[in-house]
């Protein structure tokens, strides 16, 4: 990954979350970094961008994707009832379904999916049974084409039998040597609990560092950890050694408050899902318990953090439920700093120079005091102009730039069909 651009940005309106702050500035990039912020800074001979006054934020970061998801959009499936059969006749076919090279295309539309909608870090949980191997090495490369950082991991399960998990451990122990922080880093992957066995866990073990783990997303998750003797997920991880500072502990949704006590005194993140709650009408978080510990993901539902902010912040309102809703893309910088051990989510000096422009005509004031307002009704990722990360331009004027987008669509349309051809036979089997 080449190093970014020498240049001066200049006359933005810089709007910062962490803490919240807004007031125009300019900021000058050096090899991906930003290294002075200020009002009128001069030329040094370098490039000078202005953005006219436009809105400069933070890159997003999504703390909880499924790339592999990507080329589902529009795919046939059937009525489905609730949670479990989702996953039994959509997404685990699905899975199924995929080989490399689907692997790849997945990732490329997922990847530019939320580059264009101003995301710059994708914490991914990946899942293709029938090609394990190689499958984030597929994935960070495509990431290293189109430009954006990466956090991955792939799911362990026993659903595959003990080959499957086999091959998922070696891939998994693979990965996180090989990719340590910057640009990408691997961690260890887990599905829910409730598809992994005492025994299984005792061999995931053995690998070191944060874990990615779905957690009390239905209601069979708690019932299995209470089966094995546990007081819920969390204390079946805890007993295991698998309970571990900086994991993702995804969703939460049925949770006891316990648990998630145990989670944050434990260091782990607990990841909201609001959209795909909603979807699958798994229930309602609470996310408010989460404390500085909690974040906002997609699961697969589009790769677009706005929208997933905007499904926060409604949840909420239904819910009658108090929550720091700024706070939750905060944990997500503050998570991903963590993981890829450098610093994200501020347009200071010292921070990585990964941020967006929107380009947006503000029709009301915005300052400190209303930022909220304008976050959650006014900001989206259609306004999104540019989007720069560690200082290189990724997304100029609307348009992608150092891959060819049209080719790239045109191979995703081509290789959805026939993903979704496959995953369709697949249910028939199943079934």
């Amino acid at each position: 990954m080449s190093m970014g651009d020498d240049f001066l940005l200049r006359d933005a309106k810089l709007v910062d979350l962490d803490p919240p702050s807004v007031e125009r500035g300019d900021l000058r990039i050096r090899e991906g970094l930003i290294v002075e912020r200020g009002p009128d800074l001069v030329p040094a001979d370098e490039e000078v961008v202005d953005v006219g006054g436009d809105v400069v934020l933070p890159g997003m970061v999504n703390a909880h994707m499924h790339l592999y998801s990507a080329l589902a959009v529009g795919m046939p499936v059937p009525e489905i009832a609730d949670f479990q059969q989702a996953l039994e006749e959509v997404w685990w076919p699905l899975d199924r379904a995929l080989d490399l090279e689907e692997v790849r295309c997945s990732a490329q539309a997922g990847l530019l999916g939320a580059l264009k909608a101003g995301c710059t870090t994708v914490i991914d949980h990946h899942s293709s049974p029938n090609a394990i191997e190689g499958s984030l090495d597929a994935i960070a490369e495509e990431a290293g084409e189109i430009g954006l950082r990466t956090v991955l991991a792939y799911e362990l399960t026993d659903r595959n039998g003990r080959a499957g998990l086999a091959a998922g451990i070696a891939e998994n122990r693979s990965a996180i040597a090989r990719y340590t922080g910057g640009f990408c880093r691997a961690v260890l992957g887990l599905h829910a609990g409730f598809t992994l066995s005492d025994e299984s866990l005792a061999q995931a073990e053995t690998i070191p560092g944060p874990v990615h783990i779905h957690v009390g997303e239905g209601e069979g998750d708690v019932t299995y950890a209470v089966a094995q003797g546990d007081a819920g997920p969390v204390s079946r991880l805890e007993r295991l050694g698998l309970l571990r500072p900086d994991s993702l502990l995804v969703h939460g949704v049925h949770l006891s408050d316990a648990e998630v006590e145990k989670a944050l005194q434990a260091g782990a993140w607990l990841i909201h899902n609001p959209s795909s709650n909603r979807n699958n009408r798994v229930g309602y978080a609470r996310p408010g318990r989460f404390a500085s510990k909690g974040g906002l993901g997609t699961d697969g539902i589009g790769s677009d953090l706005f929208a997933s902010a905007k499904d926060a912040f409604f949840a909420a309102r239904e819910h009658h439920h108090a929550v720091d809703l700024i706070g939750l893309l905060v944990g997500n910088h503050r998570l991903a700093s963590r993981l890829l051990g450098i610093p994200l989510g501020q347009l200071r000096p010292g921070f990585s120079a990964d941020f967006l422009r929107l380009k947006s005509a503000l029709h009301t004031p915005l300052t400190v005091d209303n930022l909220f307002g304008h976050l959650f009704f006014g900001f989206s990722s259609a306004q999104v102009e540019d989007v720069w990360v560690a200082g290189k331009a990724r997304l100029r004027d609307g348009k992608v730039l150092g891959v060819d987008e049209g080719w790239i669509q045109g191979r995703t349309r081509r290789c959805s069909q026939h993903l979704w051809d496959k995953a369709v036979a697949e249910r028939n089997r199943l079934d």
